[in-house]
Formats: structure tokens, sequence, C-alpha cells
């Protein structure tokens, strides 16, 4: 009996390209060690009832099934190398300055502030089989680490259209991802040594939207929310003081690969939301503190990371 062919998924790439024009495709420049990726087509069907007219022996059987808005998806979840990391980085925040005339050069991430965001193509590689989506627009990001564990970033993304194409040439970084023992915390610019743990998440929002065609035109992002957490040894109430009296923190997370490695992320002003307290039981007390992000009028952000690597320019 003859074998069938199947497809492995280690043997998938993904890769990513900024697009010079929102929806038209490009080639990706740039590829990463992805955990998975998931790209998902949806059309809505639209089902009417009629009357009269019908080819069926009762009349009760559905009459037609016609096409609707279509939607393009993708879903990525890698682990945090440094090199090429500012591609992400950008589609999530928008804004990037950047200083240096040779390596490592220094980018900077700030949140847009016109609800455009930068566009991107998303190859999906599985053996012959090579789709591209155009127009992607980053809908969220998560970045998170977990005392032990490898730093991972989560993101989704909402595209224009879909399309096969010839797979590019895929190439990776030699650098290893950063791991936990490679990050130190600040909390209001002192260091914090209790830390076992954060999240961090930006939502852009964004809308969907349709005209003329049941292809969706370029998204736009609305508010954007930073949340996130921190956990940590449950040793005093500061936590649900700063909550109780409303007042704001400082956080700062700095994750560091070598000297000309590094990964900075800096929130100006955090709130705590609910009761950060644990539940009480025996054993070690872990306190989860769950806050969100809000404007600063000093750092003129609510987010910025810093990003130093080999890339000259994202």
């Amino acid at each position: 009996m003859p074998v069938a062919t199947q497809n492995l998924g280690q043997y998938a790439t993904w890769g990513i390209g900024k697009e010079t024009t929102p929806g038209t495709a490009v080639a990706p420049t740039v590829f990463y060690k992805v955990n998975n990726f998931k790209a998902a087509y949806g059309e809505d069907k639209i089902t009417p009832d009629t009357v009269g007219g019908s080819t069926t022996a009762s009349g009760r059987a559905l009459a037609m099934v016609l096409p609707g808005k279509k939607a393009y998806n993708f879903d990525v979840v890698s682990m945090i190398w440094i090199p090429g990391f500012g591609n992400i980085l950008k589609a999530a925040l928008g804004s990037v300055s950047t200083v240096g005339s040779s390596d490592p050069y220094t980018h900077t991430f700030t949140g847009e502030s016109t609800g455009l965001l930068p566009s991107y193509t998303m190859e999906s590689k599985v053996s012959d089989i090579v789709y591209r989506m155009a127009g992607c627009h980053l809908n969220s990001l998560e970045i998170a680490c977990v005392a032990g564990g490898v730093a991972t970033w989560n993101t989704s993304w909402r595209a224009i259209t879909e399309a096969t194409a010839t797979a590019a040439s895929a190439s990776f970084p030699a650098d290893l991802p950063l791991t936990w023992d490679m990050f130190t915390f600040k909390v209001d610019d002192t260091e914090n040594v209790d830390i076992e743990g954060f999240t961090i998440r930006a939502e852009n929002n964004l809308d969907v939207w349709y005209a003329v065609t049941n292809n969706p035109q370029r998204p736009l992002a609305q508010g954007r929310r930073v949340t996130g957490s921190i956990t940590l040894g449950f040793t005093a109430d500061t936590w649900l003081t700063k909550m109780t009296g409303n007042t704001s923190f400082k956080l700062e997370i700095l994750g560091t690969y070598s000297a000309n490695r590094t990964l900075t992320i800096t929130i100006p002003k955090a709130y705590i939301m609910t009761d950060p307290r644990p539940e009480i039981r025996p054993g070690r007390l872990i306190s989860t503190v769950p806050f969100t992000a809000a404007y600063d009028a000093t750092a003129t952000n609510d987010i910025s990371i810093v990003l130093k690597n080999g890339d000259a320019s994202y």
C-alpha cells in the first residue's frame, strides 16, 4: 500500500517584509525561528430566506449561499531574538527614531498618533505551499517572560489580501533568544530584585472596515491600550496602597543579550487596576500586580521600547 506524503511543521518558514504601498505584497526580508504561526481566511456566508421560485420538492431546503465580507488574519508566536525584532516593535507602536552610524544602532519605538500603522507582508511557506498576506497591520503584541523561562512575543495581525507566491530565500539570526537571567528591573528608578515574571501587552484595537468591495480596507488603529502585570512574592501591602491612592509607578525592564544587543521597555506611568493581594493559603504567597499604562506628559508617551542591535533601519 502506498504511503501518503505528509508535511512537518518544523520545516515551515515565516517571513515579514515592510510594504511601500499598503496592501501591495513584497518579498519578506526578515525571517524568524518562530514557535508557531497560523494564517486564517474568513468569508461571511449570506443565506437569505426566499419566497417563490423554489427548486426543491418541499421548498424547505436552503435556496442559496452568497459570498459576504472577507477577513484575513495572521497570528504568530516566537521567542525574542534581538536581531530583526524592530519590525515587530514598529508594527506595534508605529514610530521609530534611530541613532548610530554603524553597529550598534539604537532604535527607540513609541506610539504614533494618526492611527495609520505601518503595513507589512507575511509569507507562510509549508513545503511547496506558499501564501503571502498583504496589508498586514498589527492588532496586538504581548511580550512576556517568567523565571527560568525564555522571553516570547505573541502577535495578532489583520490583513487586506492573500495570494499564492514563490517563496523567498530564508535565513535566520545566529544569536540565541533572550532568557530570564538576562533581565533586570527597576520600579520608580530603583532596582527591584523581587519580580519573578512579567507580561506587557499593547492593543491597537484595529477597526477593519469595508467599502465598495467585500475585501477589507486598510485597518485603522483606534485607542491604544497598554496593559500588563508583574508577579512577585507577597511581602508588603505597598501595591495595594498604590491602588487605593491611585498613585502611578514607573516600570523599566532591561533585557541584555550582550553590551550591543539590548531591549529596554519603559512604562513611565502605570496604574494598578485591581486588588493585587493573593489568595491566602498554605505555601509561599505570590502576588500578581495588574496595571494599565497612561500617557505621561514628561516622557511624551505611554510606553517606549529601545532596541540596540546591528540593524541600520526599520
